[in-house]
C-alpha cells in the first residue's frame, strides 16, 4: 500500500481507489486465503468495464456526438 502511495505521489497520479484497492488485497488475506489476485482483478475489472460500458451508451445517446471517436 505505502509503495502503490509513494508511485502515485511520485508521478504526480494520486487516485485514493488504487490506494484502497491495495489496501483491500493485503487486510483481507487471512480471511479469503485463496482469494490471491483474483480479488483485485475482478472488482477492478467488472467496475472498468461497468464505467466503459455506462461512458458509452450515455455519450452516444445524443445525435451529434460519438464516444469514442477512434478505437486504437
Amino acid at each position: 500500500v505505502a509503495i502503490a502511495i509513494v508511485v502515485m505521489q511520485f508521478t504526480e497520479t494520486t487516485h485514493p481507489p488504487g490506494g484502497a484497492s491495495a489496501l483491500l488485497a493485503v487486510t483481507t488475506q487471512p480471511v479469503l486465503p485463496g482469494a490471491h489476485f483474483l480479488f483485485i482483478i475482478m472488482p477492478v475489472l467488472t467496475g472498468s468495464l461497468a464505467m466503459l460500458i455506462i461512458a458509452l451508451i450515455v455519450n452516444n445517446l445524443a445525435p451529434k456526438r460519438t464516444y469514442p471517436t477512434f478505437w486504437w
